[in-house]
């Protein structure tokens, strides 16, 4: 592929460094003016081709794919733009800032068509699709969803999108595993001295009725997680790069020097990322590669209508 890179901040020397392990030919990228990222980035992966218009290297460059890494201030205007070059896309999250952005997006994508991948790098863990194996030939009995988000409360602008930016990746995932679901009940509550709300509570219900308690206290010693409750299993990925299954338990009777019972879960299987590369980075753009020309046949990906569900489900959770 002939890429052409958008954006050049932290996350991008991730994709290129992938892109360039699989053979791949970033001929252009484009950054805003003045953009302190854009010489060291190019010259990093020998990029001739540097623009400070995105458009203006669309129209010049032969490029045959789009690697969106604008800042996510900045998506919800370029969205509808990059879809009207028919140019296959992938995108970095969040790709809007509203599920009515969206919407006008698909309405738009179904007239060209073309392929797009959204970068929800979970979805492609190695042991992603053993666990969903797992649950689907199981009984999902519940689920519990753990956010704890780490964020300066007095930065407004972040704070106020902050479960587009960063938390969706957690709903992303975890529609992914049970499929979308309805809220049943939802609290939130604001620390003292805070105009923000860093406390979310739900219950939500997947279509097939199994609850899923959504825990999301920003700044508590806690880490990001999605535990399952399958038949008489445990599966807990926590932190989001590792899995651990747990079935059955040791019962420790007490005694004189710990006199209390104890119920020890049994560890049956433990599953890690590769760390050659950012999780999940290798396996969706080897992904893309292969599907970007024939979308009819790509199902693991999150595309423009996952997003939307993602994006209108958290619009539901922060309504009030």
């Amino acid at each position: 592929m002939n890429v052409g890179f958008i954006g050049c901040g932290n996350i991008a020397h991730f994709h290129a460094d992938v892109l360039k392990e699989l053979g791949q030919n970033i001929i252009a990228v484009s950054a805003r003016e003045n953009s302190p990222n854009l010489i060291p980035f190019a010259e990093k992966f020998g990029i001739e081709n540097r623009y400070t218009n995105w458009e203006t290297m669309v129209e010049k460059e032969s490029i045959d794919v789009l690697w969106v890494m604008a800042s996510w201030d900045q998506i919800d205007f370029l969205l509808i733009p990059l879809i009207k070059t028919g140019i296959p896309l992938f995108l970095e999250k969040p790709i809007a800032l509203s599920s009515k952005r969206i919407h006008e997006a698909i309405d738009i994508q179904v007239q060209t068509n073309q392929y797009i991948q959204v970068g929800y790098n979970r979805r492609f863990y190695p042991f992603v699709e053993t666990i969903k194996s797992l649950i689907s030939n199981g009984e999902l009995r519940s689920v519990l969803v753990e956010i704890p988000e780490s964020i300066d409360l007095n930065n407004k602008k972040l704070a106020s999108k902050l479960w587009l930016v960063n938390s969706s990746h957690v709903i992303d995932l975890l529609y992914y595993f049970v499929g979308p679901s309805i809220i049943k009940y939802k609290k939130h509550k604001s620390l003292t001295g805070s105009i923000y709300s860093s406390s979310f509570n739900s219950i939500l219900e997947t279509e097939n009725g199994v609850p899923v308690h959504l825990i999301a206290e920003w700044n508590s010693s806690n880490n990001f997680g999605i535990t399952f409750f399958v038949c008489n299993k445990r599966i807990v990925l926590k932190p989001l790069e590792t899995a651990s299954l747990y079935e059955g338990f040791d019962l420790i009777e007490p005694s004189i020097a710990r006199p209390i019972r104890q119920y020890k879960p049994k560890l049956i299987n433990s599953y890690n990322c590769d760390g050659r590369f950012k999780p999940g980075f290798y396996e969706q753009v080897k992904y893309f590669i292969d599907n970007y020309k024939f979308p009819e046949g790509a199902s693991k990906h999150a595309d423009l209508n996952q997003c939307l569900l993602t994006t209108s489900s958290i619009e539901k959770i922060l309504e009030r």
